[in-house]
């Protein structure tokens, strides 16, 4: 998603830096192979280079910097894994450069400039709101907790794609740009009940479990 995004953005031709998180973890390197295939089908979207962000603000910010600085040729785009997106947001900032448009997901610092800049980007893609993700990991531990049966071993969810409309209406003016804080679209939107009922044999809404019913193992 985030590959093709940037492809359109740039209308199919331009430079771009890919920043990925923590190379050798694996949500970091199935991030990075998505990427890397929608990018192989844009022959004129060329990877200029790659850096770790490590998902940390601070290493992005200076991973970033330090490329621009050894490669003064022309930016079109940033790539960037959230969380890291406030790194680049200031190392453009910082680096005398055009912005240029990358990728964000939900740190609300990065969607504050779009919310202060409306004609920046067509839209973030929250890959990675990390309350909404603590809350349906928590879910799916009270569910196989109560017996309801997991079916499978690993639950994935899918990134949200988030609109101007929706940034405008979910963002205050009042915003701050340097916010490390994180904007979460709700756990219905992210991972909800009736979502989660597919993956278990004997679905139930977890927060209605009444252990009085259910016998003492």
């Amino acid at each position: 998603m985030m590959g093709d995004w940037m492809a359109n953005e740039l209308g199919g031709k331009g430079n771009v830096l890919v920043v990925e998180g923590i190379p050798g973890a694996s949500a970091s390197d199935s991030q990075n192979i998505g990427i890397q295939a929608a990018l192989a089908e844009q022959p004129d979207v060329v990877i200029k280079g790659q850096v770790a962000g490590m998902w940390t603000d601070q290493v992005a910010q200076a991973e970033i910097q330090k490329w621009m600085a050894t490669n003064p040729g022309e930016l079109n785009g940033i790539i960037i894994q959230s969380a890291s997106e406030l790194g680049a947001l200031r190392a453009m900032k910082q680096s005398g450069r055009d912005m240029v448009p990358f990728t964000i997901g939900s740190e609300m610092g990065a969607l504050c400039y779009w919310r202060n800049n409306p004609e920046f980007v067509s839209a973030a893609i929250h890959t990675w709101p990390p309350g909404d993700d603590f809350e349906m990991i928590w879910n799916i531990m009270m569910r196989t907790l109560q017996g309801q049966g997991p079916k499978i071993q690993s639950i994935l969810t899918t990134p949200l794609m988030m609109t101007k409309d929706e940034m405008l209406a979910a963002i205050p003016a009042d915003c701050s740009e340097d916010s490390d804080q994180w904007y979460h679209p709700g756990i219905e939107a992210w991972a909800g009940k009736a979502y989660l009922d597919q993956f278990f044999l004997r679905p139930a809404d977890p927060e209605a479990y009444d252990a009085s019913t259910h016998p003492k193992p």
